[in-house]
C-alpha cells in the first residue's frame, strides 16, 4: 500500500517582530500598514490599549502588541486589520514583510505561552522561527476586548 503525500497548506503572511519574537499573520486579516498615526489615549482603559486614532472619518482602536504580549511596549508600525475582523490596529516593533511560508509543526505546545487569546503554530522563514498567530481569534478574546482599566475600589 503506498501513501500519498500529505498537501501541505502555504500561508501567504505578514512578518513583524515584537521586542526579540518574530511574529506571522494571514495577509488578508490586514488591510493596511501605518508607520505613523496620531492615537488619542483614552482615560481609564489598560495600559496596552494605546487608544484611538481618526482614519477616514472612523475610529480605530489601537493595542500595543508588544505591552499585551509581555508588557514590553512597541515602538513602531501599526498593523491595521481587515474590516471583517472588526475595527483594531495593533503596534508593533518592525514590520519585515511579507513571504509565503509552509508550517513546519501542527501547532504550539498548549503549555507555550504564545500572546493571550490566540493560538499559533510556528513557521519558518530564512533560519528564523515565526509565530503564526490566529489574529480572529486573538480579537473576539474576551481579555483582549476588556480593554477598561480594573476598579482598585
Amino acid at each position: 500500500m503506498t501513501m500519498k503525500p500529505t498537501a501541505v497548506e502555504y500561508l501567504s503572511c505578514i512578518l513583524f517582530r515584537v521586542a526579540k519574537t518574530h511574529w506571522a499573520v494571514d495577509v488578508a486579516a490586514v488591510q493596511r500598514v501605518h508607520e505613523q498615526l496620531t492615537i488619542h489615549a483614552v482615560p481609564g482603559t489598560q495600559s496596552w490599549f494605546l487608544g484611538l486614532a481618526q482614519l477616514d472619518g472612523e475610529l480605530l482602536p489601537v493595542t500595543d502588541l508588544g505591552a499585551w504580549v509581555n508588557q514590553t511596549p512597541c515602538a513602531g508600525a501599526i498593523l491595521h486589520l481587515h474590516a471583517r475582523l472588526g475595527p483594531c490596529g495593533l503596534r508593533v516593533d518592525e514590520v519585515l514583510g511579507t513571504q509565503t511560508l509552509a508550517p513546519i509543526s501542527a501547532a504550539l505546545d498548549a503549555a507555550t505561552s504564545v500572546m493571550p487569546g490566540a493560538q499559533a503554530q510556528m513557521v519558518q522563514h530564512n533560519g528564523l522561527d515565526f509565530r503564526q498567530v490566529d489574529l480572529s481569534a486573538l480579537v473576539q478574546s474576551p481579555a483582549f476586548i476588556a480593554v477598561r482599566e480594573a476598579s482598585t475600589a
